[in-house]
């Protein structure tokens, strides 16, 4: 079975489609493979809130997934850290949820 791959440019589309697929747990049944400059065009913000739509409504895992691929560029950020610190708590994954919410509280204390 071929393994589906949910890139961030799949979730870009996604919130884009009005969160059409992002209601379904399981991901669209098309492979779609997104070139490095389709990702780059969507925008760290579009990605981001692609993700978080995700996370609120469709599969976890890939909007884990999606916030560890944002986190690879953008280490740090701490808007980032909260909400994979949230998703993980929502996923029970308690020492990651402590260690992305304390991370988040020290890269943005205010």
């Amino acid at each position: 079975m071929k393994r589906l791959m949910f890139s961030l440019a799949n979730l870009a589309l996604v919130s884009a489609a009005g969160g059409a697929f992002a209601q379904s747990s399981v991901p669209p049944a098309a492979e779609v493979v997104a070139e490095p400059a389709a990702v780059a065009s969507t925008g760290f913000s579009a990605q981001f809130e692609a993700a978080r739509e995700v996370a609120r409504t469709g599969n976890r895992e890939d909007a884990l997934r999606a916030y560890d691929e944002l986190l690879l560029t953008h280490p740090g950020n701490s808007d980032l850290l909260l909400a994979r610190g949230q998703l993980h708590a929502w996923m029970k994954h308690w020492p990651e949820a402590e260690t992305d919410l304390l991370a988040a509280s020290v890269a943005a204390p205010g």
